[in-house]
């Protein structure tokens, strides 16, 4: 493989005047005699294509450059012109493309000899491979043949050595052997499953921390409304001891009665366990130790303000001076003098 040539089109916008890529500008090391780059704008063609790319590739080949990738604009379901200017064509694309059969509606995949799914550490990824695998088979009429040999690759072109794009560009130059007659060879691996390396966080747990932080929100919403109903109950309780001392008419109380009970169904299993263990619960917290039982092991914890009285006895002038805390901690310091 000797002198490749790259067109890259971008699409022109009634307030473009020129072929602005991104690509182009992040390209830094492209400045060899052995590649030309360039990229076009498609202009008013109505296509993926320049008008002038024959031409181009006209001129590039009798530069004497031996590869010529040919990049198209984004397109959409129905074009494939670039099927009429190349011997190979490789379909790129990403797992969101909605609903499966929004791929009979994509012409490239009828004419594609490659696809690659980029960005294949998404979610849902080897199902899109699967449905792409699929509609491939149908399209060219390979029923005899498994899945598994489409021609259809998973990729994750940000990431350096990606194994599923060494596996598509082997694929890539066997294509362009058998369809060309030329005798290219490549020394990379191929492999059957990409998947991402050095990931923080895995691909499965991508959401987590938006699932804890709404498991946290619901929880704490269940509790404001168990509070209101607790508060209610406590009101209502109030209310009957008030009409039992005044003796009110049975019908009062009795309607107060029923309104308790309302009441008391809304409450959880769990609320009901903690207000009737609250007087418990309180005594627990005021000792002057804490305990609690963990696999059959009991472990011992002081309570926080006596922690406190602790640090602070050491010398709470110059402890929290220097972390702005010294007033709040003076503060707290002759509250907890009593409790410990």
């Amino acid at each position: 493989m000797g002198k490749p040539a790259i067109f890259e089109h971008i699409l022109r916008t009634c307030v473009e005047s020129g072929a602005l890529l991104g690509d182009r500008i992040r390209m830094n090391a492209i400045h060899s005699p052995r590649v030309y780059m360039r990229s076009l704008a498609t202009r008013h063609s109505r296509s993926e294509l320049s008008p002038a790319i024959r031409d181009a590739i006209s001129v590039v080949k009798a530069a004497g450059f031996d590869l010529v990738i040919v990049e198209t604009s984004g397109i959409g379901q129905g074009d494939a012109a670039i099927t009429e200017v190349c011997d190979v064509s490789m379909y790129v694309m990403t797992s969101e493309f909605g609903a499966p059969t929004q791929l009979e509606k994509i012409d490239m995949i009828d004419y594609a000899d490659l696809i690659a799914i980029n960005k294949f550490e998404r979610k849902g990824s080897e199902d899109a491979k699967r449905q792409v695998q699929k509609q491939y088979q149908r399209s060219h009429q390979l029923f005899d043949r498994d899945l598994s040999e489409m021609p259809v690759y998973g990729t994750i072109a940000s990431q350096f050595n990606d194994p599923g794009t060494n596996t598509l560009f082997v694929a890539l130059v066997d294509t362009i052997n058998r369809k060309t007659g030329t005798n290219w060879k490549t020394n990379l691996k191929t492999v059957a499953n990409v998947e991402k390396h050095n990931v923080i966080i895995p691909n499965e747990r991508r959401y987590y921390l938006r699932e804890i932080a709404e498991t946290v929100r619901s929880y704490h919403r269940r509790a404001e409304q168990q509070v209101e109903v607790a508060r209610r109950l406590f009101q209502i309780e109030g209310a009957i001891e008030a009409a039992k001392e005044r003796d009110e008419a049975e019908d009062v109380i009795r309607a107060l009665e029923t309104l308790k009970a309302d009441y008391e169904a809304k409450l959880t299993p769990e609320s009901k366990r903690i207000l009737a263990t609250w007087e418990e619960t309180k005594a627990k917290y005021a000792a002057k130790t804490f305990v609690t039982k963990v696999r059959d092991k009991e472990i011992v914890t002081e309570p926080l303000f006596c922690f406190f009285r602790q640090i602070c006895s050491i010398n709470p002038d110059n402890l929290f001076i220097m972390n702005g805390m010294y007033s709040t901690c003076i503060h707290l310091f002759h509250y907890i003098e009593g409790e410990c």
